[in-house]
Formats: C-alpha cells, structure tokens, sequence
C-alpha cells in the first residue's frame, strides 16, 4: 500500500469534506505526476468523491437548492454526455482560461467595478452549458460549477450542499461512463482508500465543517478559488 497515496487521500477528502470539491480537481493532476494512467487516476478518485459527497448530502440534503440542481441536471448534463464522446480524439487545455476566471471570482467581492460586470457575465443557462462542455473534454468542470455556485451568495450550508449534489452527479456519471468504454479497471486498495476518506470526512463533519463561522467560511472559499485558479494555471 502507497503511503504517499494514503497521505493524499486523507487531504483532498478533508478539502472536500469543507468545501465539496477537491479530490477530482487536485487529485487527477497529482496523480497523474505520480505515474498513473488518467483511467488509473479516475478509477481511485471517483469512488473517493462520490463516497464523501454522499455522506455530506446524507445529513444536508435539506439543504441544496434544488431549482438550481433542476437547471443543472437540465442544461449541464446533457452537454456532459455530449463532450464526453469527443474527449478521446479531441485535446483541449482549457487550464489558463478557466484558472484566470476563477481568480477574478475570488476577488470580485474586494473591486466592486469587476464584481458588477461579472455577474452580468454570469448567465446561468450559458455557464451551466459551459459547464457541462468543459468537464467532458477536461475534467475542470467542478472548478466552474463552483463558481456559479458561489456567486449566488447562498448560505454555507446551502453553497457545499448544492455544489455536493452536483458534483457527486458528475462523479456517477464518469463513473458509469468508464464502466461502459473502458477496458481496463484499478481497484487495488480501493477499499482500504474508501474507508479512510469516509473516517475523515465523518471526523470533518463532527468537528470542523459545523464549527466555521460562515463569515469565515465565505472568505476561506475566496481563498479557495483564489488557489484553485492558480493551480489550474501552473499544472
């Protein structure tokens, strides 16, 4: 058993344990520098995040904001689909583009004149689209999704229920797909990995996630984006 892989399970389980994305979006290229295969890297990471979203939605299913979860399914998921059947002949780095963007989201509440003209680029049918389009061809789709779900200024609770039940949708859905086309499965230790994301996330709930004030946590998020963005950008 990989002690390093074990290391990195427990913080991108704790990270999305916070803020409900993490352990697609840093996991994928982490693993990647590490020697596995994308498959490899999906087969390990997608159980781990459908796990963690389903135990926070298990408590906080009240809590989603389910009109914005029907335009989701509505608008997203399909064009999930859609760039999925282009992902393996078409190569497309979207990183930069979408790493900037994030990085202006989480800094908009500090320069009013670029959080005005953000919001009226934020159309929702188009961005969900957009959505559902990048995360097919680059796997960043929870990157923006988290956006959109940001700029909304719901409740803490409100803000990681809506953006778990959409990202545990992505989840299932790369995960059927990989099933259907793929040829080739990782599992090793898979149960070992599920166990200890499911403690951590468990430990998170009762002892931290509760505890953050939601002004703490909005500007935590804001530095979360900020990060994420710049991430995006460097790998």
């Amino acid at each position: 058993m990989d002690i390093t892989l074990i290391i990195i399970v427990i913080i991108l389980s704790l990270l999305q344990s916070i803020f409900g994305v993490g352990i697609l979006l840093f996991g994928t290229p982490i693993l990647l520098s590490l020697d596995y295969s994308f498959i490899e890297s999906l087969n390990i990471l997608l159980p781990l995040s459908l796990l963690v979203n389903l135990v926070q939605l298990f408590s906080d299913y009240n809590n989603v904001n389910y009109k914005f979860y029907s335009a989701f399914i509505k608008f997203t998921i399909p064009f999930l689909f859609l760039s999925l059947f282009f992902i393996i002949k078409i190569e497309i780095n979207m990183n930069y583009l979408v790493g900037i963007f994030i990085i202006l989201v989480s800094i908009q509440n500090n320069v009013p004149y670029l959080k005005k003209n953000i919001i009226k680029l934020l159309n929702e049918k188009i961005f969900l689209i957009l959505t559902g389009l990048v995360h097919g061809l680059s796997n960043l789709g929870g990157s923006l999704l988290t956006v959109i779900i940001y700029s909304k200024n719901m409740s803490k609770n409100e803000t990681r229920s809506t953006i778990v039940v959409c990202y545990a949708t992505f989840a299932l859905i790369q995960l059927i797909t990989i099933f259907l086309v793929a040829n080739k499965y990782y599992f090793e230790n898979i149960i070992i990995y599920c166990t200890i994301s499911f403690v951590v996330v468990i430990l998170s709930e009762r002892y931290l996630y509760n505890q953050i004030k939601p002004k703490f946590y909005t500007k935590s998020f804001e530095l979360f984006l900020l990060f994420m963005g710049v991430f995006l950008i460097l790998k």
